[in-house]
């Protein structure tokens, strides 16, 4: 599951073994609906690869969406968003940034933008 292209509130879903599922590009996350979604396809466990896109409150979301779904779910961390809008941790050089203070984090965001 990622981030639909309709905003925080939409998810575009896939499955192994059928690649993306163009067609749920634009599914509405809430919590019935979510839930009818994932029973009338099938799916038992819920793979989150990623919050980027949802909005700041996404892993609380996530959390609560999933829980009124009844499904387990597993976030694989593919970078650094969870510490650092700026997704990376990386300094203007490109390299590790040493996880500064909240200062310096703000700092950085400021001044060099996310993303």
């Amino acid at each position: 599951m990622s981030g639909g292209r309709d905003g925080p509130n939409t998810a575009r879903l896939g499955h192994p073994s059928a690649g993306s599922l163009p067609a749920l590009e634009a599914e509405l996350l809430e919590p019935e609906h979510f839930r009818a979604l994932l029973d009338v396809l099938g799916i038992s466990e819920v793979h989150v690869h990623h919050l980027a896109d949802f909005g700041a409150d996404a892993a609380a979301r996530f959390t609560r969406l999933l829980g009124a779904a009844g499904r387990p779910f597993e976030f694989v961390v593919h970078d650094y968003l969870a510490v650092c809008p700026r997704i990376n941790l990386a300094d203007a050089t490109g390299f590790w940034c040493g996880e500064p203070s909240e200062v310096g984090c703000r700092w950085c965001l400021a001044t060099r933008r996310s993303g």
